[in-house]
């Protein structure tokens, strides 16, 4: 079999296998995302062999990784931040830090080293945007006081996120953790300033005649994302924080939420690319002996972050239920966890 062909053999395996077990864990009610990993492993280089060393499979997660970002960018609302004002600042900031705290802790308990318990007290301080807010879409819930705070702490942790992996795509200098903060702010508030401009000048106008076609404005806003991700990643920024990036810079347009209906599918497909990727990395040997580190970790974050949300809350004056509920909402890790800890 040509190159061509056994590329598209391996793709297809990969998506039938993904499929399979997807159909098959969504029947006994589980997230389709423990289908995409264990097809992963079963693709990977411990059973089948399919993507062993494959850069396309790797190349196709990036694009993932990338839509991902762009469309957490363009679900920031700056209003819903205004909405809950203090309350999520506080509540979002004390999380972050006090789970960071409680993260490295825990690491260095386990026997990690410095670094490493760091990465991973990071890692923890962020929940998923994505999945909270389908969520709380789903049970209709957005607009109660416990979704609105949820949503407001979950932008907080985003802007922060992206503050963290400026300073990541940095740390190959290995450059003074002072100067490298320092450097990364400077670097950063340029970069969103000229977007602010160009986003306003250029990018505006340009997204209000694209909109007259929806074929059009699709292709326009990838085009966007493909174009300001590839200019701040050869500055340095990251494929990350670069799609987040353009994703912001489309957030204030009108026509953002059918940009968002339009290249959500093209994110959920890729996205099963990058989950099946990160099921090859996972072999059987690695997995040995790590399970009661991986139970001290889930409960640090199952018990922990809802524990701590419901403290904080109730410090400020909000009902014990409101708390609670917005603990649970945000007791899991984010994406940018999984890109944390990969850098």
């Amino acid at each position: 079999m040509g190159g061509d062909g056994q590329l598209f053999f391996q793709i297809a395996s990969v998506i039938v296998i993904a499929s399979v077990l997807a159909l098959a864990l969504f029947r006994v009610r589980q997230p389709l995302i423990i289908a995409y990993i264990l097809a992963g492993l079963l693709v990977g280089p411990q059973v089948l062999g399919l993507v062993e060393g494959n850069e396309v499979f790797q190349a196709l997660s990036q694009v993932g990784v990338a839509f991902l970002l762009f469309l957490v960018g363009i679900r920031l609302d700056w209003r819903q931040v205004k909405d809950v004002g203090s309350v999520a600042l506080i509540a979002g900031v004390a999380q972050m830090f006090v789970t960071t705290l409680a993260g490295y802790g825990l690491a260095a308990m386990l026997g990690f080293g410095a670094w490493e318990s760091w990465f991973l007290g990071v890692a923890f301080a962020f929940s998923s945007t994505i999945v909270v807010v389908k969520l709380l879409a789903d049970k209709e819930e957005l607009d109660r006081l416990y979704g609105r705070i949820s949503v407001g702490i979950l932008i907080i942790q985003d802007l922060c996120a992206m503050l963290v992996l400026l300073m990541l795509s940095q740390l190959q200098d290995r450059e003074a953790i002072g100067q490298l903060l320092t450097v990364s702010l400077f670097k950063g508030a340029l970069v969103i300033i000229a977007l602010l401009i160009v986003s306003h000048w250029v990018l505006r106008p340009i997204v209000r005649y694209a909109a007259r076609s929806q074929e059009l404005l699709a292709l326009t806003a990838v085009g966007w994302c493909f174009a300001v991700t590839s200019v701040l990643s050869t500055l340095g920024f990251g494929i990350e924080v670069g799609a987040l990036l353009a994703g912001i810079a489309l957030a204030g347009t009108t026509p953002h939420r059918e940009i968002e209906s339009k290249v959500k599918p093209l994110r959920d497909f890729f996205l099963v690319i990058f989950f099946i990727v990160l099921g090859t990395h996972i072999t059987f040997v690695s997995m040995e002996g790590q399970w009661g580190v991986a139970a001290a970790f889930a409960t640090l974050i199952l018990l922990g972050k809802p524990l701590l949300s419901l403290l904080v809350l109730r410090t400020m004056g909000h009902h014990p239920r409101a708390g609670f509920l917005t603990g649970t909402a945000i007791a899991q890790i984010s994406e940018f966890s999984f890109l944390v800890i990969a850098a």
